[in-house]
């Protein structure tokens, strides 16, 4: 299901829009867009990151523990593969 670059730019993108349709209509807190920030950029993102690499066959599984190496930057190496599905 990840190997299409169609469904991982969706699942990447679709939590960003419901959380600004949420945070416009219901309480523009700077504290909620933080707590968002955090979480999407050190949980959420790297975690389908991986599972993206992992149906491209780019990494294995005890490789997981590699998304938060460098703070997160790690799976930069893999952009071309993560955006194009590029090996």
């Amino acid at each position: 299901m990840m190997k299409s670059t169609l469904i991982y730019h969706l699942i990447v993108t679709i939590p960003i829009i419901l959380f600004f349709a949420y945070w416009i209509e219901n309480g523009k807190t700077a504290v909620g867009l933080i707590i968002f920030g955090i979480v999407y950029a050190f949980v959420f993102r790297p975690l389908v990151d991986y599972y993206r690499l992992r149906a491209l066959n780019l990494l294995g599984k005890e490789d997981l523990w590699k998304m938060w190496k460098w703070i997160g930057f790690y799976r930069f190496r893999y952009y071309s593969a993560l955006m194009f599905g590029k090996k």
